[in-house]
């Protein structure tokens, strides 16, 4: 990931770096009110039919 910063000035790799760490910090308070709200094993059907789905398009993909 570090290798895209090369180039760029060191406070605006600080800037992307920090932003990126919010935005992770928001996804993990989001995914833990949906564990609260639906459950784990929802949780758990939701990221495999991710995996799944994800895959299937990249199969398709390669196919074509």
């Amino acid at each position: 990931m570090m290798e895209n910063f090369i180039s760029r000035a060191p406070r605006m790799q600080v800037t992307d770096v920090t932003g990126r760490v919010a935005a992770c910090d928001r996804i993990r308070v989001r995914v833990q009110e949906l564990a609260n709200k639906r459950g784990t094993r929802f949780l758990q059907g939701l990221f495999r039919k991710m995996i799944v789905e994800t895959a299937e398009g990249a199969r398709a993909r390669i196919r074509s």
